[in-house]
């Protein structure tokens, strides 16, 4: 909107357009983590639960976030997102472990800036099982 000459910046947008009660305020019905997962999983696709530590949740919550998803049939965590400090990497890795997951890594890249050069973000854990060494040997829908 601010690209495109409608508003002056984002505040103006939200206040016009965008904000509680405005023309662009569409509410959200998002469906259950169960359902998602199984859906993803009806269609053939490897899930991953994506960047858990950018929740604001606390240690117990990411951790029953984490069981949840295990419950409903999730085949991995993912341990790297970007620049993200070591001690996450690691704590993420030990809710991996714990659960049996595969492991997956992501840049978190959305856009035209904000990218990182290949090689720059930690490498995931030698030790965890990485998501992508499936998908050439393995359905996704067998036994993790």
């Amino acid at each position: 909107m601010v690209r495109a000459g409608f508003v002056k910046d984002r505040a103006e947008a939200f206040r016009k357009w965008l904000g509680a009660g405005k023309l662009g305020d569409v509410k959200q019905h998002w469906p259950t983590l169960e359902d998602t997962v199984a859906t993803l999983r009806a269609s053939g696709a490897w899930v991953s639960l994506a960047h858990p530590s950018h929740y604001d949740f606390t240690r117990s919550k990411r951790r029953k976030l984490v069981g949840d998803f295990v419950q409903a049939g999730g085949h991995a965590i993912e341990v790297v997102n970007g620049m993200q400090p070591a001690d996450q990497v690691g704590t993420l890795a030990i809710l991996a472990r714990e659960f049996g997951l595969l492991v997956s890594a992501g840049s978190d890249f959305h856009g035209p800036g904000n990218w990182g050069e290949i090689g720059t973000y930690r490498p995931v854990p030698e030790d965890l099982p990485p998501l992508w060494c499936r998908f050439k040997h393995e359905q996704p829908t067998a036994a993790v």
